[in-house]
């Protein structure tokens, strides 16, 4: 009656979050404290207030059911067997209203000018950086399917298939190629000698064989193509 397709039971229902939970997914993170990690290292700016909001809900009952929504949800997080960090971020709101509790009483005795001063210096520190291209020195790389090997990839039709060869499977270039490309990309340790997908993206230092061209090199990856499928 919902669904009447069954694209979203089977695909995302069966196919992600019940695979998650069971470990039925070959992708994902199985380390059960990964969304410990994730907290800690992406909720950076109010993590400490975060800390100091469960002390204060130890002495403070008010806080307590705040607190332990926040505890009760990050523990459930560590329970699927496959995890994913962006899985984490539906914790944050509950994590950022403790935080801001803790915040807010330290505001509390800091004058306001202060306050618009120090948020008046941050914010314009973070638009020199900006502007001045410091930044990109840090961040990650944009990603080279969409970029240097992009004009490579412009000929393949959404839904065509494609192999992704690494030393192991590289879970990020997958998801990469599905929804920045619209392919359809299968894992594999090595190219084939024999006929089968007639385009490959191929992890520098993986060897290939003469029976595949490569068309595109940059940013890690090689666009390598079956001789005989080679597109001019």
């Amino acid at each position: 009656l919902v669904d009447p397709a069954g694209g979203w039971r089977t695909e995302f229902l069966q196919g992600q979050l019940l695979a998650s939970a069971s470990g039925g997914r070959a992708d994902g993170i199985v380390l059960w404290w990964f969304p410990l990690s994730v907290i800690a290292r992406r909720f950076w700016p109010g993590f400490p207030f975060l800390l100091l909001g469960v002390w204060r809900a130890v002495r403070d009952a008010r806080l307590r059911p705040l607190a332990i929504a926040c505890t009760l949800m990050t523990a459930l997080l560590c329970v699927p067997e496959r995890k994913w960090g962006n899985h984490t971020y539906v914790a944050f709101p509950l994590l950022a209203a403790l935080a801001g509790v803790a915040a807010g009483s330290l505001l509390s005795k800091v004058r306001p000018a202060a306050v618009a001063g120090v948020l008046v210096a941050c914010a314009s520190i973070a638009w020199a950086l900006s502007v001045s291209g410091v930044l990109t020195r840090v961040l990650r790389p944009p990603c080279a399917f969409s970029t240097v090997l992009g004009p490579s990839l412009d000929s393949l039709k959404p839904e065509d298939p494609i192999l992704v060869v690494a030393p192991k499977t590289d879970t990020l270039a997958i998801v990469e190629l599905a929804a920045e490309r619209r392919l359809s990309p299968w894992p594999a340790l090595e190219l084939p000698t024999s006929a089968g997908f007639p385009d490959a993206v191929v992890r520098d230092g993986v060897e290939i064989p003469p029976a595949w061209t490569v068309v595109a090199k940059g940013g890690g990856w090689s666009v390598a193509r079956w001789r005989r499928a080679a597109r001019y």
